[in-house]
């Protein structure tokens, strides 16, 4: 398959060259140098290779409820292999660990390059689609359907409880009439990766 990366300055490097990748694994478990369990002083030293820059100090995210995956956030735009442009690039830390690694992808276009790569080399992803469907129906009898909500591809690997999952989240609600404009939010699409925390031992002997 040939490679999707587009060229930053002297590189040129493959996105799956880019992704961590575990022998046997059924999914990637990292981003280049951002691997899973990295502390926040050693991601901000930067990327030795070069091939992703971090363009701005890594600052905090407030959240308005605490995730599972992550006890605090940061952000920043970076340029990466796979999008010469700045983007968005979200990380979460499970204490002192890195545990997500999230990035904003500015197109379908892009969405699809990623997904076809990881197809490649990991198969089939498993679809979780929680969108819904809403009827639009007009008294002239008109009448059509609409798709609500968030829907997600992810590999998962069960070895290092970690998920890739490409999201693609839109809300939209039928119009007052047909000749109304149509009530929409743009459509949010991204990359995650993500570490599950342990599971807690149970207490006693056993």
């Amino acid at each position: 398959m040939a490679p999707i990366a587009r060229r930053l300055g002297l590189y040129a490097i493959p996105l799956l060259a880019s992704l961590s990748l575990p022998v046997w694994a059924a999914g990637p478990v990292g981003l280049g140098y951002l691997k899973m369990g990295m502390s926040k002083s050693a991601i901000e030293q930067g990327d030795s290779s070069g091939a992703i820059k971090l363009l701005g100090p890594l600052q905090e995210l407030k959240l308005p409820t605490k995730a599972t995956v992550a006890d605090d956030y940061y952000t920043t735009q970076a340029v990466l292999p796979f999008s010469p442009d700045p983007v968005k690039l979200s990380l979460g830390f499970k204490g002192e660990s890195l545990s997500v690694i999230n990035i904003q992808l500015p197109d379908e276009a892009m969405e699809n390059k990623i997904r076809a790569e990881l197809e490649g080399k990991y198969g089939p992803p498993k679809l979780d689609d929680g969108r819904k469907d809403e009827q639009c129906i007009y008294r002239n009898g008109n009448s059509f359907t609409l798709k609500s909500g968030v829907m997600s591809v992810g590999w998962t690997d069960e070895e290092t409880s970690t998920t890739t999952a490409l999201n693609l989240v839109h809300f939209q609600s039928c119009p007052s009439s047909l000749s109304g404009d149509m009530v929409r939010t743009r459509p949010s699409r991204s990359l995650s990766i993500q570490r599950r925390p342990a599971p807690a031992k149970a207490s006693g002997l056993f």
